[in-house]
């Protein structure tokens, strides 16, 4: 029977070797845990970040929904629409003004407004 000899130089290899494979297997394990684990937590984060943008946006639509019947119940308004529509020229001069003076001013927020005939058309 023939008996290896091994050199010191291959013994502390082999115990390295022995020692690194599993530092290096632990490493692996935890770091895929890890990662697993961090990808949830910004999942939910970015949910919960979309949820909320989502609310303050129908919130916003619900608002301009509200502004924008309250503008067409005005009775000036729709008159002076019906009377654009009806072909009466000068009544658009009066509408914007109208527009300009009382309806403007009370939201700060309102920089442009257009009104729109039934059939959708911008008059």
């Amino acid at each position: 029977m023939r008996r290896y000899r091994l050199s010191i130089m291959q013994k502390l290899l082999i115990s390295v070797i022995i020692v690194i494979l599993p530092l290096l297997a632990t490493f692996l394990v935890t770091y895929r845990q890890n990662r697993r684990h961090l990808e949830r937590l910004i999942m939910r984060d970015l949910t919960a970040l979309a949820e909320t943008h989502e609310g303050s946006l129908y919130q916003f639509i619900e608002m301009s929904k509200r502004r924008a019947e309250d503008f067409s119940s005005d009775g000036f308004i729709r008159d002076k629409l019906e009377e654009i529509i009806s072909g009466r020229k000068g009544e658009g001069a009066a509408l914007i003004n109208h527009l300009l003076k009382n309806k403007i001013i009370l939201d700060k927020a309102v920089h442009h407004i257009e009104v729109a005939a039934p059939d959708g058309v911008v008059v």
